[in-house]
């Protein structure tokens, strides 16, 4: 607790100097990769100044940077930096191509004072409010997902933190269990798991998702899983269908004694409400930790349905690539820009289809207004724009605050999985193309269920396509979406319930838009296939005329 209070207090004193701390960032990045083959490549030189850098250094995106990531996973040394890379670090592209960024024990350690900072400003909060610090319990997968073909461990983003922050979470310091549960690649196990050791600790005081779809994938499931957790309470141990090895389930049944006097509270409790919630398993949780901000905010009803009046911790704004922002408190949608972990322009909305668009420094933004974030830091990523929009909220001393809006191009997310309109086009074209039809119109968007959420498609078929199953048009599109975009894909099973899709007559979706209604190209379609929930959207969906189950 000491450490994270004393980072917070830290990262408070950068803030007054949010300019200079800024140069800064920036003279330590370039120590760190000028000598590097994409310190070379860019031309970077120890000692350039902020305007020598930009430039020097145009804007890029991924596809920039994949080279050097591909050279990265072949085995080659010296790359980003001199130090060894340690792992990469995996998330989706929107193409599909798998994003691929170094870790080293720098980058590494940039990261790990954000988080502690982030932790302290938590402390901070709950001791204003009188609330209690505790354990935390957080279900996202330590297991990497293998080696590249130069022997470089790869895995997401949590696997790689949780990985080369083993002997903490070994020491069940911040969780209620030990290491080998987020070990476990299968999610559903991995919760299960999680929920045993969980549910033995009456003390438990946050609930962690890395975003809000997460937090209520674990609420639906806690309550689905209510009768196994209080059999196997009851009886102790590992339940049957877990996948371990021996050795791990040995270990693991011993650290599971049985606790009937738990089983039966719970089970009172079951019988009187017909179900279990997060508070009454854990009466004295003080908070959840999940993203927060505007496009958190549609989730907020249903997550205080499923857990209760509970305050959330927005923790860290962040990415694979990058952490863009640290929360300072509880229900504050808002971060300050972290201005220790990478130097940081914006992209002014004037610029955004410039073809060398002109940034502004973090000093020179103005509230209210909306940017894209460029990010330089300690990945080897140089002046890369990454796509988020966000709106500058206010001041954090003399360093800026800053909520995520969305994704450049609009996105859809059931589960983060940052769907995006060429995402939809190239599933729909594929489907076309399959089954040798023509759609005259189309749209997407999220239907909600409880806790989870899943993908409607609408469709308009040409008036001379022979009809088509829309059952199988479903089955479809779930697997041309899952070709054009990995991350949909990866959560389609363990968090995105199948699609379903709704034919509608000719024109229908084209009035909803306001747009003509006379046959289209592909093309043309392509800005508005991500429709966004309205009571005029409830409207067009009662008007279809067929369905899938």
């Amino acid at each position: 607790m000491q450490a994270s209070l004393y980072q917070a207090a830290r990262f408070d004193k950068n803030t007054h100097y949010s300019r200079q701390a800024q140069t800064s960032t920036l003279q330590e990045i370039l120590k760190y990769s000028a000598p590097s083959v994409i310190g070379r490549a860019l031309g970077i030189r120890l000692g350039m100044d902020v305007d020598a850098f930009r430039r020097q250094v145009p804007l890029h995106t991924y596809d920039g940077f994949s080279p050097f990531a591909d050279r990265i996973a072949q085995g080659e040394k010296g790359i980003t930096s001199n130090q060894h890379v340690l792992c990469l670090a995996s998330s989706s592209g929107t193409t599909g191509k798998r994003k691929m960024i170094p870790i080293t024990r720098k980058s590494h350690a940039v990261r790990q004072k954000a988080r502690l900072a982030a932790a302290g400003y938590l402390v901070r909060a709950l001791r204003n409010k009188a609330l209690s610090h505790g354990r935390l319990m957080v279900t996202s997968s330590a297991a990497m997902m293998g080696e590249t073909e130069g022997g470089v461990p790869f895995g997401y983003t949590s696997a790689c933190s949780h990985s080369l922050n083993r002997s903490k979470y070994s020491a069940r310091v911040v969780t209620p269990y030990p290491f080998d549960v987020m070990a476990i690649p299968n999610v559903r196990q991995r919760h299960i798991m999680s929920f045993l050791f969980a549910i033995r600790d009456p003390e438990l005081r946050f609930i962690s998702g890395s975003f809000p779809p997460f937090l209520l994938q674990i609420a639906g499931q806690l309550s689905e899983e209510t009768p196994l957790l209080i059999s196997m309470l009851r009886k102790g141990g590992v339940p049957d269908g877990i996948d371990l090895d021996g050795p791990t389930r040995k270990r693991l049944n011993r650290m599971l004694p049985a606790d009937p006097n738990r089983a039966d509270f719970l089970e009172r409790i079951l019988e009187t409400k017909q179900t279990l919630k997060p508070l009454d398993i854990w009466p004295g949780l003080s908070a959840l930790c999940t993203s927060s901000g505007v496009a958190s905010d549609p989730y907020l009803p249903r997550i205080a349905k499923a857990f209760g009046p509970l305050p959330i911790f927005g923790g860290l704004y962040s990415s694979t690539e990058a952490i863009f922002g640290i929360h300072t408190d509880l229900d504050d949608g808002s971060a300050t820009l972290a201005i220790n972990t990478g130097f940081f322009e914006f992209i002014p909305q004037c610029q955004w289809h410039a073809s060398n668009p002109e940034t502004v420094l973090a000093h020179e933004v103005e509230v209210g207004e909306e940017y894209r974030i460029v990010t330089t830091n300690f990945h080897g990523l140089m002046r890369y724009d990454i796509g988020d929009i966000v709106r500058i909220t206010g001041w954090h001393n003399s360093a800026p605050r800053l909520t995520f809006l969305r994704r450049r191009g609009g996105q859809l997310s059931a589960v983060h999985e940052m769907t995006t309109e060429a995402d939809i086009d190239q599933a729909l074209s594929e489907v076309m193309s399959l089954r040798g039809i023509t759609f005259r119109d189309a749209g997407v968007t999220l239907e909600c269920g409880g806790t989870t959420q899943r993908y409607l498609w609408m469709l308009e078929l040409e008036g001379d396509t022979p009809s088509i199953n829309p059952d199988i048009l479903a089955s479809d599109l779930d697997n041309a979406l899952g070709r054009s975009n990995i991350a949909y894909k990866n959560r389609r099973e363990d968090y995105i319930p199948p699609p379903r899709v709704m034919l509608f007559s000719p024109g229908a979706i084209a009035q909803f838009l306001g747009r003509s209604t006379e046959p289209t190209t592909d093309d043309q379609l392509k800005p508005r296939r991500i429709l966004y929930g309205t009571p005029d959207l409830i409207t067009l969906i009662e008007s279809g005329t067929s369905t899938s189950k």
